[in-house]
């Protein structure tokens, strides 16, 4: 595959384990530039693990991963990074004690005019770019964990769970800037517990289930309540 037809991101025959555990089983996954793909599944289903081993964490792996078709298999977290991949964690990873500002610097490599495209984005964040960022509310930290991966210019981003406990009104102002975000070229994996939310974003869905993808394909080809009543729901697959 030519660089210039490449997925962003993509995942060949990706097995994972944490000891015995074998918790991602021979996965196939590819998200295109300006591609929105959510990823879903139960609980327990294996797509933290996934995102992490997308992003070089430490995961017992094996398969492959291709960043812009260049092979990353063998590369550490900070490698892939640099070649523009991005995690956002769920749990809100950031620095509590530095200020909104302090956090957006340190992790970006573009300088100040990233930062204030950021605040563009966010302008909560720019009215509390002073502010401490442990006193902020589980929403705007949410934001600064997002904003803090941008500044570093990625061309794919993996999401875990960014509307994890937060207020609608949050979550509606972070997927916008999701969607701004793709519509400037940048691949994004979403794991994302609201399907309905997940549905109306994507281009493409995968289903992870027990750590083997279920079922893909597109939004138009299957609805919310049909993956809750096939995929998602307590007793599917029981």
């Amino acid at each position: 595959m030519s660089a210039a037809n490449a997925a962003a991101l993509e995942l060949r025959g990706v097995s994972a384990r944490y000891g015995p555990s074998v918790v991602l089983r021979d996965v196939d996954l590819s998200v295109r530039p300006g591609e929105t793909v959510a990823l879903l599944g139960p609980n327990g289903a294996g797509k933290t693990t996934l995102l992490r081993s997308a992003a070089g964490l430490p995961v017992g792996v094996s398969g492959s991963v291709y960043l812009g078709g260049s092979d990353v298999t063998r590369a550490r977290s900070h490698r892939r990074s640099r070649a523009g991949l991005c995690l956002v964690p769920e749990g809100r990873a950031i620095f509590p004690n530095l200020t909104v500002a302090e956090n957006i610097r340190l992790h970006g490599r573009s300088g100040r005019e990233a930062a204030e495209r950021v605040f563009e984005a966010f302008p909560i964040l720019a009215e509390r770019r002073s502010q401490r960022a442990g006193l902020m509310s589980g929403g705007q930290q949410q934001m600064l964990a997002l904003a803090r991966c941008l500044t570093t210019d990625p061309q794919v981003v993996l999401l875990d769970e960014v509307s994890m406990g937060l207020a609608p009104r949050i979550v509606d102002e972070i997927f916008d800037a999701l969607q701004l975000l793709a519509r400037s070229g940048v691949a994004i994996l979403l794991v994302e517990q609201y399907v309905g939310k997940a549905l109306a974003m994507a281009d493409r869905v995968y289903v992870l289930d027990r750590g083997r993808i279920s079922w893909t394909g597109t939004p138009s080809e299957t609805s919310e309540d049909d993956l809750m009543n096939r995929y998602l729901s307590v007793d599917a697959g029981s």
